[in-house]
Parts: structure tokens; sequence; C-alpha cells
């Protein structure tokens, strides 16, 4: 911020997490106008013919904006209209990486003591479903397709294999002796990674009944609305899934995982005392390289989080994954309006998006791609978003003040082992119910932040209307007028207030 103040920041910069719109429309140039004309580095004779025609096209003739996977619509500001931020590349999904060795290693084992005459082990008999069982007695099947899967080198893709080769993996570090090796390289980072990934497939149901404004995402006032009216509990059997496939998965992280961080997991990783990775493709270049590169290297495989297969524990309600289909672009470059070298800067962006640029972005770096048409490097398709599934925020959204910090806590508690899921639940609970610290707080909060937010606006207002008096910008008073009816539907907390209204037609908005 100093630096945008005393006119000495450089003239791109990525876009950070400034919540006022006014800190944009003061320091950064709109590019409204200028996504809208055509790329002049996408031509007739950069671009290759073998493209689809319609791509091909859109390339060379259409609007810069449009040459974008997302349609730009991840450098877009609503609240000023044609503010815009140029994404340079992909962020990319979450994947399970695995060492390929050590899975065929814990496989090999598996297989054998199925087949063998000995007793079988308590936690294989634990997690197998037996005869004339139910889904109370065990996770999977065991069946023809189960011995088929564990024969060949695919990796886990079901919820039940998951977590049956996770407990293969500590029978597999007990007969080689290998104290260290652990199943899944756990941190404080992959703990709430695995909830954002398996909220959506568990409670995706009973969110869709208070998603009031129908946006398709779960706002914390509607999460402890429709809990204060019972429209979801923690005692549904999905909501009960879902805490109990964390704590599964939790059990064969290492210990005293909630203390480490992201790098100490990837360190695990390749040093190959743990077989699986929760990460993004943001670090799948490194990981590559590393595995591949130490003294006793190992191939990488890498697929999707599974969701609970036919026949599994879970599986009548749980057997989608999250859609990554909203997934947004990332390196988003806003241009500095004090900048003396704009063509130059507007023109390295133009670039580096193009055709000819982004592929070659995309080879060097490893990173995916933000420009249509443009593949990525073999390795990296993988983690090309996944667009069946479900609504992706359809979700518990437990965050803020003393509820946020209590649910959290509680939560980490749960998995790591420390309280039954009752006690878990009734903490929580007794957090949320709290007069003066629970559920009510948090919509009176919600009322002043919008009126904070409002605020905001008039900032915004002020500054576009003066823009618009000076003659400083012709578009000023097209972004005035926006916000200004966004002011007008968000003014003093309306939004939230109609919630509460719906939510609760007789009761009092909340006062502290």
């Amino acid at each position: 911020m100093f630096t945008l103040i005393s006119g000495t920041a450089p003239d791109l910069s990525t876009r950070g997490k400034a919540a006022l719109s006014s800190q944009i429309d003061q320091f950064f140039e709109p590019l409204g106008d200028i996504v809208e004309l055509p790329n002049p580095f996408n031509t007739e004779d950069s671009v290759p013919r073998y493209l689809d025609a319609d791509i091909r096209d859109r390339l060379i003739n259409g609007p810069w904006r449009d040459t974008f996977i997302d349609n730009l619509a991840s450098g877009y500001d609503e609240a000023l209209r044609n503010y815009y931020a140029i994404p340079v590349s992909n962020w990319g999904s979450f994947r399970l990486f695995y060492n390929q060795g050590q899975m065929r290693r814990a496989k090999d084992l598996l297989l054998g003591i199925l087949l063998s005459d000995q007793p079988r082990p308590d936690w294989l008999e634990a997690r197998l479903i037996p005869a004339g069982g139910s889904t109370r007695d065990g996770f999977l099947p065991e069946n023809e397709a189960l011995y088929d899967w564990i024969r060949s080198d695919e990796p886990p893709n079901t919820l039940g294999r998951l977590l049956l080769i996770s407990d293969a993996i500590w029978e597999l570090a007990r007969a080689e002796n290998r104290p260290f090796l652990v199943p899944i390289a756990g941190s404080s980072y992959t703990r709430e990674v695995f909830a954002d990934r398996y909220g959506p497939t568990f409670q995706n149901p009973l969110m869709a009944s208070i998603d009031l404004n129908m946006d398709s995402i779960i706002s914390p006032a509607e999460t402890f609305g429709g809990w204060r009216t019972g429209k979801w509990s923690f005692e549904h059997p999905a909501m009960e899934g879902f805490f109990e496939t964390l704590r599964e998965i939790a059990l064969h992280f290492p210990r005293g995982f909630l203390g480490l961080d992201r790098e100490q997991a990837n360190r695990r990783f390749i040093m190959q005392n743990a077989t699986m990775l929760l990460t993004g493709a943001w670090d799948a270049t490194s990981t590559f390289a590393l595995a591949e590169n130490q003294a006793n290297p190992f191939q990488v495989g890498v697929t999707t989080l599974p969701v609970p297969g036919p026949g599994e524990r879970f599986h009548e309600f749980a057997n989608l994954p999250p859609s990554e289909a909203a997934q947004t672009l990332g390196v988003p470059m806003q241009l500095y309006k004090l900048s003396v070298m704009k063509e130059e800067a507007i023109d390295f962006l133009r670039f580096l998006t193009s055709y000819q640029g982004n592929s070659k972005f995309t080879r060097l770096s490893g990173w995916l791609p933000a420009t249509i048409g443009v593949e990525p490097i073999e390795r990296m398709r993988p983690f090309l978003p996944v667009t069946r599934g479900v609504t992706s925020h359809y979700r518990l959204n437990m965050v803020g003040g003393n509820v946020g910090t209590a649910f959290r806590s509680q939560m980490f508690g749960f998995i790591s082992g420390d309280f039954t899921y009752e006690e878990f639940v009734n903490n929580v609970e007794t957090a949320m119910s709290d007069p003066r610290m629970g559920v009510n707080r948090l919509w009176h909060e919600q009322f002043l932040r919008e009126a904070q937010q409002d605020r905001s606006a008039q900032m915004s207002l002020s500054t576009q209307l003066m823009m618009h008096l000076t003659h400083q910008d012709q578009e000023s008073i097209q972004r005035y007028n926006q916000l200004f009816l966004r002011s007008l539907s968000n003014s003093n907390g309306l939004n939230t207030r109609q919630q509460w209204r719906r939510f609760f037609p007789d009761e009092p908005e909340p006062q502290f």
C-alpha cells in the first residue's frame, strides 16, 4: 500500500486481497475498453491452423476478453464494472499424489493377505463388509471388482479403497521395518483441504434448502439460519458420514499432524516417508522434479480424491465429487495508474496471454494455461478441472466469531481422536447457542459489516462522480450508476436483514 500511495509501485502487480473497491479504482487503471479489442499478438501467422475453427477465430478476431478460458470472469470487478485484472495462468486443482512403487508393494501385500489361509488381521476385517452384512459392518464389499483393482496399477478410485490401501501401507511399514512411513502426508494445511473437498460431496443435499438467495453459495448467515430452523443438523446421516470420513482419513496421517506445515508434508512425501500427498497443481512441477532427481528416484502418480463407490458406506448420499467448473484463473495482473509505461505494460500482458506467449509460458513454468486453445504439458493434464459433480460451495460455512473458532478447534480435536462425535457436536452446539457469543452475534456482526461495505461503496461513488465532473474518465458515470444501484440493494445490510426475516419472521433482529 505504501508504494501505491507514494507513486513508486511497479507498472504491473498481482491483485492482492484489497477488500475496498475504492482502493482499486484509486490506484489501478480500468482496462474495460482495452479488453474489448482483439489481442494484436494473435495473428493469422501466429495462431496454428489446426486449432478448432471457432477457437481460432476468437483468438484472432474476438475481443481479448474472450480469449481467456473463463472469458476473464476471474479478472472482472463487479463493483467497478470495467475494471479488469489480467490472469496469466490457471490455479489448477487439488490432486492426490502417490508413490507408484510403494502403492504397488502395498497392493501386493494386501493381495497376499486376502489370498492367504491364515486368519485375517483385525484392521482388514473391520474394513471389509462381511458376506450377508451391510455398510454398518464395514466400508467396502469384498468382490471380484476389488481383486481386479488390487491386481491393477490403478490408484485408489473409491473412498473405501483409499482407506483400505492406507491400512495396507501401515502394514507395509511394519513389514519393511520403516517406522517413519505413513500412508498420507497430512499437515495443518491439508486438514482443511480434505474438509473442503468432501464437504460438498456429503452436505450438498442438505444445503440446497437453505440457499435463500439461490446464488449457489452458502453464507454463514444461511448456515446458521438453517441450523436454528432445523433444515440441517449434525445428527443427519450425511453429516455424520462427513465427519466420520475426515476422522478415518486423519487416522492415516503422521502423529501430531496438526503441528506440521505444508512444506513438512511435501518433504515427507519426497523423502518417501509418505505414500500419498494431497496438494495442488502449484506444487506439481517441483514435486515431479524432486522425485526424479534424488539419489533414490521414484515415479509419482496423480489422481483425484475419490468418493464412496457403489456398495460402499456413504454411497447412498455421497457419490459425486465437487465440480471444478467454476475454478478461477490465477496470477491476476493489474496496471498501476501512475505508470509511465502503460502501453508497454499492456503489450507485455497481451503477449503473455496470446496463443504463442501463453504456450511458451505454460511450457517453461509447468503451470496450466489461461488462454483458450493452449494445451498444458502432458504431466499437467491430470490437474485440469473436473466439471462433473455437485455444486462446490454447497457446504457448511462455519466461519466468524466465537462460533467459527469453536467449530474449527472442536473439529480438529475430533478428527485427531481427542473426543467422540457426541462430545464434538455438544461442544459446537453449545457455542452456537450461547446468548452472547453464539450465532445471533454473528448475524449482528454481519449487519455491521454490510454497513461498513456500504460506506466503502459511498467512497467509490464519490471517486467516480469526481472523475465524471472533472472529465477525467468518460466511463465513470456508467460505473457510478452501477455502484449506485448496488448501494441501494445493499444499503444498511438489506440482504442479510431480508434473510433474517425469512428464517425468523417472528423474531426481532439481534442487538448487542
